[in-house]
């Protein structure tokens, strides 16, 4: 077992412990009660609704609250953008990351009152873009989780070719994409005999999709948790999960047994 799995086990377990104190914490606040934590940062609280000017016994109606809005949006922009361009001489930052460059950090920024969309779905690490969450990239070590087939040529996932296969029901070079994938995914997990997910085995629309459904993610969880975290007694109990997912669409048994 890693360092990782047992993290992940802490971390699971520690969540479910407090499930329930945090759960009954929450209940007092929605309900009012007085409850010791909220005393003791009362002055805080005060002190905060003095310099907005905020009178908490007041109801904000939707004229304050849409400016309220705004600028803390704002603010939190601004923020962001900052801590972005100069995190390399910021401390808490042990790994030495650099400056993020301006296009990106005002992306990033504006993802902040904007969400998602104004980031241009760009996937970042160590100050770089290396993706996009709209595009799959291609995986075929076992230790990874694969994505949905691309339909792009020569190159999958090429975001400049996007187009679906265009191929019937009946075309033989659908039938023998689909044969290809289906010994790829026996070959990197032999002892999974469960239905491949139809997702595993066709492409999208548009060639590109990253997303896949729960069944092709519980498929491929087996094989992931043996490479990547050598997790063999993982195994039976995620199939038990794969088992209870029996729902998702799948290729039917025969299908799956063509060589």
């Amino acid at each position: 077992m890693t360092g990782s799995t047992i993290t992940l086990l802490v971390v699971y377990f520690g969540l479910v412990l407090c499930a329930k104190p945090l759960g009954l914490y929450m209940a007092h606040v929605m309900d009012g009660a007085p409850i010791w934590p909220l005393r003791v940062g009362a002055p805080i609280e005060r002190l905060a609704y003095r310099a907005a000017g905020v009178d908490p016994a007041v109801e904000m109606d939707w004229k304050r609250y849409a400016i309220a809005l705004l600028l803390f949006n704002t603010v939190g922009a601004l923020v962001l953008y900052g801590l972005q361009r100069l995190q390399l001489w910021l401390p808490l930052n042990p790994q030495g990351f650099a400056n993020v460059s301006p296009d990106s950090s005002f992306n990033t920024a504006l993802s902040f009152p904007f969400g998602h969309a104004a980031s241009g779905s760009i996937l970042m690490r160590n100050g770089k873009p290396v993706g996009s969450s709209l595009i799959g990239q291609n995986f075929s070590d076992p230790k990874y989780f694969w994505g949905r087939p691309s339909a792009t040529s020569p190159q999958p996932y090429a975001g400049t070719a996007s187009s679906g296969s265009n191929l019937g029901p009946l075309n033989p070079a659908l039938i023998d994409g689909i044969k290809g994938h289906i010994q790829a995914l026996r070959a990197a997990d032999p002892g999974n005999s469960a239905p491949i997910p139809v997702d595993l085995v066709t492409a999208s629309a548009s060639g590109l999709d990253p997303e896949e459904s729960i069944a092709a993610a519980l498929y491929q969880a087996p094989r992931v948790a043996r490479a990547a975290y050598r997790c063999w007694w993982c195994a039976p109990w995620l199939k038990l999960i794969h088992k209870r997912a029996g729902w998702a669409p799948s290729v039917n048994r025969a299908s799956t047994s063509w060589p």
